[in-house]
């Protein structure tokens, strides 16, 4: 059982969306690099999200059903594109995929979001764990009790506190896309800490 699973949909819609915002730019690096995917669709939907939330309304649930189509043929294949980029862009589409699925009425799937959000931290410290050759489990340990990856699974918890104890209205949702746009992630304030 998920933290998120007793939620009402358009709340894990919320989650999820708020997730994905945190790492959506991870995306652009991608596309920078092998000029691959479409970040201004990826934003576009993210957008639809965040604005459509309030609006929970079949025709919106439909649309976020059309937009998952588009979203595939943009992920990147990993054997095609290798490196940390492609990595973090696929975590960006999973995070993306899970928040229109979750939008357009699957349910119990929006912890996924949240673990994809762990993974892309826990990608980029190893990244950087440059002395490091192989991920034995003291490495694992390690990275799991590191600021960055405590951080986020205290905000996550935080985060699905303030939706289940909250009102779901449009300044629920105003205060989170704040608060996740000041909270995303780069590969640059990501620290070994």
């Amino acid at each position: 059982m998920n933290a998120t699973s007793g939620l009402p949909e358009q709340q894990q819609a919320l989650f999820c969306i708020y997730c994905t915002e945190k790492i959506i730019d991870l995306y652009r690096p991608l596309v920078d690099k092998f000029n691959f995917g479409n970040y201004q669709l990826i934003r576009k939907m993210g957008d639809f999200v965040w604005s459509n939330l309030a609006a929970y309304t079949p025709e919106n649930m439909q649309r976020a059903g059309q937009l998952r189509e588009q979203l595939e043929p943009i992920v990147p294949d990993g054997d095609e594109y290798p490196g940390l980029e492609s990595a973090l862009a696929m975590n960006a589409c999973i995070c993306l995929d899970t928040s229109l699925n979750t939008f357009s009425g699957k349910k119990n799937v929006a912890h996924i979001a949240g673990l994809y959000v762990y993974d892309t931290i826990t990608q980029i410290l190893f990244s950087k764990l440059t002395e490091e050759k192989l991920l034995t489990e003291e490495v694992l340990t390690r990275v799991d009790n590191m600021t960055a990856v405590k951080n986020e699974i205290a905000d996550q918890e935080s985060v699905l506190q303030l939706i289940s104890a909250s009102a779901f209205d449009q300044s629920l949702v105003d205060n989170l896309r704040q608060q996740s746009v000041v909270k995303k992630y780069t590969v640059e304030n990501i620290a070994l800490s």
